[in-house]
């Protein structure tokens, strides 16, 4: 299937061996350096590479498609909250916070000429600060960084091109808006009114939709800085979640029991707007697709709902019983989704599972069996995913126990089950950065070239 799987087993001292299943493929790196007691290891949102680290700021991104290794001295990792290193959403690029607030990229795309320290570990291209955060565009190596204290901010360019000079371009900046002091974002939720994020970069980067106080809204175009200001929501969306601009024109929003989508070329009237209603049951997940175009709601008793540049509505109002297991996946497209549930009609629910996948073309199948854990999906329909022990919860390292692989399988599109991996030595507990949630094993379903 089209997708990269990535897991740690912890070999002698200063050594760990990272597997990778890789389109099909079983492959082998290994890293040596200072262990850690829990491994740290992110796999990229596009799956092109995995950062390292291998000791306090000793790190290295390992990349999976042309087999470079770019060494790293990287900040402290914190205790608590997010990661202290970012990897951009386009895969291409390393952020992070130097010293008092200046902002450090590493661009991670092939042909780059960047400086290199004498014991070989890269130069970051530095912006000077300080600032609070950065967020980063899904289809262009867009970047917007806050100024400390929210008043204002600037949209940066970074190099992804063979060839390009190595330098932070400063495309545009504000001083004239008050930008959230953190950005976050909340992707589960058990009411719709909880599901939601303050702050969005369309795919381009040209323009960023936020609220600072929760209640008003502001929007900042890259290309027309000094046009910043209030954001005048249409009447049936004031009050409401938003979600994501999958264009400059069009954003994607929850309001009144509906997924909006409101195409701000037409005006700010109500007749801009299109909802859909949603029939469904929580919890609810929602997520953007890999181009930023679209985005995928979803409910754990079935309910598929799409929004994008052209429309919104059902992909599949089919439902089942299902009390969840762990998060769903959806496909590069976002034409696919699948997630796992505890078969309550087993007599052992603690050892049987049921696996949901959900699209147009085939609309909601269901597969008991043992239990199992999502990985990824790719457009087809093809399904990574591993055998767990048990479904019930308990804590080992930070990591639920329920999720300790047996074996790796593809479901295919078709149904078929096949296994890949017998997972022999068994994956060691990974944390992806700080404070967040861990896995054994991570994978990232990949586009269609």
């Amino acid at each position: 299937m089209e997708a990269r799987a990535l897991w740690v087993d912890a070999g002698g001292d200063d050594r760990r061996t990272l597997h990778v299943y890789d389109r099909g493929e079983l492959r082998e790196l290994t890293v040596l350096g200072e262990r850690s007691p829990t491994e740290r290891a992110r796999l990229g949102p596009r799956g092109r590479g995995v950062l390292v680290r291998v000791g306090d700021r000793a790190g290295a991104w390992l990349d999976l498609v042309d087999a470079r290794r770019l060494p790293l001295l990287l900040p402290v990792e914190a205790l608590v909250g997010d990661s202290t290193v970012q990897i951009a959403a386009t895969g291409q690029a390393l952020t992070w916070m130097e010293g008092v607030g200046d902002l450090a990229v590493v661009p991670l795309a092939p042909g780059l000429d960047l400086e290199r320290r004498e014991d070989g570990t890269m130069v970051p291209l530095e912006r000077a600060g300080p600032f609070s955060w950065v967020v980063s565009a899904g289809a262009a190596p867009i970047l917007l960084a806050a100024r400390s204290g929210g008043l204002g901010g600037e949209f940066l360019r970074y190099p992804d091109r063979i060839g390009e000079d190595p330098t932070l371009q400063l495309e545009a900046e504000t001083s004239a808006l008050e930008l959230p002091s953190l950005p976050w974002q909340r992707s589960s939720c058990d009411s719709l009114e909880f599901c939601g994020t303050n702050l969005t970069l369309d795919p381009a980067g040209e323009r960023a939709l936020f609220t600072s106080d929760g209640l008003s809204w502001q929007q900042l175009e890259r290309r027309r800085p000094e046009a910043a200001g209030a954001l005048e929501l249409p009447e049936v969306l004031v009050g409401g979640s938003l979600l994501h601009a999958v264009d400059r024109r069009v954003s994607i929003w929850l309001a009144g029991g509906l997924l909006q989508r409101w195409d701000q070329g037409l005006g700010s009237g109500d007749e801009a707007v299109a909802g859909f209603p949603i029939f469904a049951v929580p919890p609810y997940w929602w997520f953007v697709t890999a181009d930023g175009e679209a985005v995928v709601l979803l409910s754990a008793s079935g309910a598929f709902y799409r929004a994008d540049g052209e429309g919104v509505g059902a992909v599949s109002l089919e439902t089942t019983a299902c009390i969840v297991t762990g998060s769903p996946v959806i496909s590069p497209r976002g034409d696919w989704a699948a997630w796992t549930c505890i078969d309550t009609t087993a007599a052992d629910a603690a050892f049987t599972g049921a696996v949901v996948r959900v699209s147009a073309a085939e609309g909601l199948e269901r597969f008991s069996g043992v239990p199992m854990t999502v990985l990824a999906i790719d457009d087809d329909g093809d399904l990574l995913l591993h055998s767990v022990q048990t479904t019930y919860s308990d804590q080992l390292d930070g990591i639920e126990s329920q999720d300790l692989p047996r074996s790796l399988f593809v479901l295919s599109g078709t149904g078929v089950l096949t296994r890949i991996d017998d997972l022999e030595p068994a994956p060691t507990p990974v944390l992806a950065g700080s404070s967040e949630l861990g896995a054994f094993i991570q994978a990232v379903a990949l586009r269609d070239p």
